[in-house]
């Protein structure tokens, strides 16, 4: 009885949430005694692919419907059974999660880094053929985004896991060790809401994502590809095994006595197509083991936070660049600069014939 009644607990939480969404996308609700009555607006009914007036209930009461101990059948009058797995469920989560939740947070400190910039700069950065110095500094307000990311690794198995990234708004820099430092810092959190930057800005953020992800999924399945890949080794193994074994048996009865001219041309050309459909057989094998990476945004957190800017002053050659770097407070480091070209995150820096700063792959290409 405590089985039955924790699945009816969670029909009616399921049925509560189902309610909830659509109440607050417009829709009219009705409680009923054992199921829900809604009036919908057009667009949310055609967004859901349902009547405009539908009835939820729960998976017993479809049942019961069905099969007739409940009177007229009610899948004629529009009645959704709501479970995990029902089809109008999976809509609505998945309306849900199309703009993640955006948190707001700002940072407050009482006290900032104000000197030792230069041996931090020297400790952080490596400058290719070109030295430089801190000219100037003062305190700014900064922002950040924190995005957490969902990944899901399928193969003939499947594994599914997080990670965050986080990342300088104002630059597009990575900034490694953000997340973890949050812990003791005085946060003050101001309103939620859905994501809505700029086009612009969601391009950026899908090139960090596309980019800074896929590094982050390849650090956390590496049990996972290890495992994919012994499988993988073992099963090609046994193919070569069984194809080699049926390749000495095809071949030894070719030297019976009794066996005609046309058999044993025939045997031949089976023999000699063994090759082949062994190479058949991998190519099959790998694409069974070939994992296949989805990453999707969850959720994220914009912060603001106080820093401080420095000006730096290069010296190339003759020529002197002076650009901005900004002192993260949280991970009491520099955060990287940007590659102006392919607009990785960097702390090795090189600069081009305009004194454009590029990472040492871009400098070596121009």
């Amino acid at each position: 009885m405590n089985s039955d009644s924790g699945i009816q607990n969670q029909s009616t939480r399921l049925l509560d949430f189902t309610a909830r969404f659509l109440k607050e996308n417009g829709g009219l609700i009705e409680q009923g005694s054992r199921e829900i009555n809604a009036l919908l607006p057009e667009e949310l009914a055609q967004r859901l692919n349902t009547k405009e007036y539908i009835t939820l209930g729960t998976l017993q009461d479809q049942e019961m419907a069905e099969d007739g101990s409940g009177g007229p059948d009610r899948r004629s009058v529009g009645v959704y059974p709501i479970h995990f797995g029902a089809p109008l469920l999976d809509k609505i989560l998945g309306f849900t999660t199309e703009n993640p939740p955006l948190l707001h947070v700002a940072l407050n400190f009482f006290y900032l880094k104000s000197g030792g910039f230069d041996n931090l700069v020297r400790q952080q950065f490596e400058w290719h053929k070109a030295t430089g110095s801190v000219t100037s500094f003062g305190q700014i307000h900064t922002r950040y985004l924190l995005l957490n990311c969902k990944y899901r690794a399928q193969s003939d198995e499947q594994k599914e896991g997080r990670f965050d990234l986080a990342a300088n708004l104002d630059s597009g820099a990575v900034i490694p060790g953000m997340t973890s430092g949050f812990a003791g810092i005085d946060k003050e959190y101001k309103k939620t809401g859905a994501i809505g930057f700029s086009e612009n800005m969601q391009t950026r953020l899908r090139h960090l994502v596309r980019v800074y992800g896929k590094e982050a999924v390849e650090q956390e399945i590496v049990p996972f590809k290890s495992s994919m890949n012994r499988r993988y080794a073992r099963d090609a193994k046994s193919l070569d095994a069984y194809y080699h074994a049926l390749a000495e048996e095809m071949a030894s009865s070719l030297e019976r006595a009794n066996m005609s001219d046309a058999l044993k041309s025939d045997r031949k050309e089976k023999i000699a197509m063994i090759p082949e459909e062994l190479a058949a057989k991998k190519k099959d094998l790998l694409n069974k083991y070939r994992i296949r990476i989805t990453i999707s945004l969850v959720g994220a957190m914009a912060v603001t936070t106080p820093a401080v800017k420095i000006l730096f002053t290069a010296s190339v050659g003759r020529k002197r660049k002076t650009f901005s770097l900004i002192y993260n407070p949280v991970t009491k480091r520099f955060d990287p600069l940007v590659c102006e070209s392919c607009h990785q995150s960097m702390y090795q820096i090189a600069f081009g014939n305009d004194l454009g700063i590029l990472c040492h792959t871009c400098h070596r290409k121009k």
